[in-house]
């Protein structure tokens, strides 16, 4: 058959065809194959050009895609409930709120007695007045205006204590590297230096840091309690979240030594106490066990020490600080509540001693200025009523340099006879 086209082909040569090519598919699988007519009839499928098969191809993986996204939000939200729950849990848990309130107020104690200039000049005064009719703390006031330079440990301030009618105290100090002065006019012409290294910044940085982690550690291993609270503050029902820790003779022995050891260990704490008191390390180590065993028969008899701290809302904000002391199946009670930003209340109720002392608290701290008002009332000893009044404030500003005194022809109080050393301390604290 000679060549031609598939055009050219008629119906009959095609036919021929075919049944050439069946009867050798038949001959090949040694038995006739039926779908070959359908097949060779039919001819091939039309195929699909490639711009539908991306089509398909971007239809199916846009389709994938789809069906992923619910499955990545569950897992996100999952995870986000997860770390929700984990942060309030650990918020919630009293273990924390304690530890949170000790770090809070060890940085309220830094921010307000670390200067916050390197050079600073200030006047400090403090007022106390008596409305009871004891006479003997009736309207002191303690004026100081001091200069400090933190950078090179200098010191400069003029200090008098006053009654309503007389002078009671008008001395100089002055803190140089590390040494300390004092002079009055009273006593000497001339400076009288003390065994007293002046303590800088970092030095109270230290022992603030020092103290909180020893008290912190001591009760890393200690049972917490927590509870829903409902209390009163200022006639205002609040629901707060009650923290408890509880110290008793199965536990306050450990807590002590472990604050002990931990402050005998800290080599930077015993060398900065060492340091501002003129004592040898051992010493300091010895003394702070010292400290530590009188603690322990301190409270030898007490039956519980019952830590309660009171806070509200998912951001744990303080409310109230409740200590219970229980002693010969009596309570003592000692409470500082949080009235507004400014303002706490707080009330001492002394059972064992027969003492019950209450009043509020004002704090305010500004720019260049702190002020402090603290109000006493009640019954403070011999079953006499008393109303204090204390006002503390603190105004300072920044300064280039400061000048201090000669102080060259200075005597030292330690090498001094016993007998000059009485007469200095007499007219110290009881020159008019």
């Amino acid at each position: 058959m000679s060549k031609k086209s598939d055009q050219n082909l008629n119906q009959e040569e095609k036919n021929e065809i075919k049944n050439d090519v069946k009867d050798a598919i038949n001959n090949a699988f040694k038995g006739p194959i039926t779908s070959i007519d359908k097949i060779l009839n039919n001819g091939p499928k039309e195929t699909l050009n490639q711009e539908e098969v991306d089509k398909i191809v971007n239809r199916k993986n846009k389709n994938k895609d789809t069906d992923k996204k619910p499955v990545i939000i569950t897992l996100i939200l999952i995870i986000l409930i997860a770390i929700s729950g984990l942060y309030m849990y650990f918020s919630n848990n009293p273990k924390t709120i304690f530890i949170k309130t000790i770090d809070k107020t060890f940085n309220i104690l830094e921010k307000n007695t670390i200067p916050k200039y390197e050079k600073t000049k200030g006047n400090l005064t403090l007022n106390l007045e008596e409305n009871s009719n004891t006479e003997k703390l009736s309207n002191l006031k303690f004026a100081m205006n001091y200069e400090l330079d933190t950078k090179n440990s200098l010191f400069n301030a003029d200090t008098k204590l006053t009654s309503v009618q007389d002078k009671l105290l008008d001395i100089k100090i002055i803190g140089e590297h590390d040494k300390t002065y004092l002079y009055s006019e009273n006593i000497l012409n001339k400076f009288i230096q003390l065994d007293i290294k002046p303590s800088d910044k970092d030095d109270i940085k230290i022992i603030l840091d020092s103290l909180n982690k020893a008290i912190t550690k001591s009760i890393e291993n200690e049972k917490f309690n927590g509870s829903k609270k409902q209390i009163d503050v200022n006639g205002e029902k609040i629901k707060t979240y009650k923290s408890s820790f509880i110290l008793d003779q199965s536990n306050i022995e450990n807590v002590l030594n472990s604050i002990g050891k931990s402050l005998n260990d800290d080599e930077k704490f015993i060398n900065t106490v060492s340091s501002i008191t003129n004592k040898t390390k051992e010493e300091t180590q010895n003394e702070i066990t010292n400290k530590i065993n009188k603690s322990k028969q301190n409270l030898a008899n007490v039956q519980n020490l019952t830590f309660n701290i009171y806070t509200k809302g998912a951001a744990q904000k303080f409310v109230k600080l409740e200590i219970n002391k229980t002693v010969n199946n009596e309570t003592s009670i000692v409470s500082l509540t949080k009235i507004d930003d400014n303002k706490y209340k707080y009330v001492i109720d002394d059972k064992f001693n027969h003492k019950n002392i209450q009043g509020n608290i004002e704090y305010k701290n500004k720019k260049d200025e702190s002020y402090i008002k603290l109000d006493i009332k009640g019954n403070i000893s011999n079953n006499s009523n008393t109303n204090l009044t204390l006002i503390l404030n603190n105004k300072y500003k920044k300064v280039n340099n400061i000048e201090l005194p000669d102080t060259s022809d200075a005597v030292t109080f330690s090498e001094s006879s016993d007998a000059d050393k009485v007469n200095i301390i007499t007219k110290i604290f009881f020159t008019s």
